[in-house]
């Protein structure tokens, strides 16, 4: 199950990264890139780093 999981956070982070490269408004990629902070720091929760999660939320909130 928690592969599964893992599958399907990958894939929603390589489909961010293509709509962050394929965006021209600013707004938007900003938007995009802390969709993209927030499921990387989901992935890392369900892959048991609960210290590189908090820092990957905490360093995409101050990018934001």
């Amino acid at each position: 199950m928690s592969g599964a999981i893992n599958f399907v956070l990958l894939a929603f982070l390589v489909a961010t990264a293509l709509a962050i490269v394929r965006q021209r408004n600013l707004f938007a990629t900003a938007i995009l890139a802390s969709v993209f902070s927030f499921l990387s720091a989901g992935l890392f929760l369900t892959l048991d780093a609960v210290d590189v999660a908090f820092t990957e939320a905490v360093v995409g909130a101050g990018f934001s």
